[in-house]
């Protein structure tokens, strides 16, 4: 597993990834997720990204003097998890 910051980057700026998380399987290419932390509302983001990020971590996840809301870790870590399961069956078609 390896993770990666785009904040600042094109990739943010324009498509509205602020991270990707990138899973290696053993002989087979590598599953990416994109992930997104914004607290603009969805017609802004709309305006300005091409393609949407994979998982979108809402406002109500974040504190935004704390960082994340550390109650809402399990439920965005099955969010993740999904998105790698989704993304995998995809690729094995």
């Amino acid at each position: 597993m390896r993770f990666y910051t785009t904040v600042g980057t094109p990739l943010d700026q324009f498509h509205g990834a602020d991270a990707i998380m990138e899973l290696n399987q053993e002989g087979k290419e590598p599953v990416r997720i994109r992930l997104g932390a914004t607290t603009v509302n969805n017609a802004v983001k709309s305006e300005r990204q091409s393609k949407p990020a994979d998982l979108e971590i809402e406002e109500r996840w974040l504190n935004l003097e704390d960082g994340l809301n550390k109650q809402k870790i399990p439920e965005l870590a099955r969010q993740i998890v999904s998105q790698f399961e989704e993304k995998m069956a995809t690729k094995e078609r």
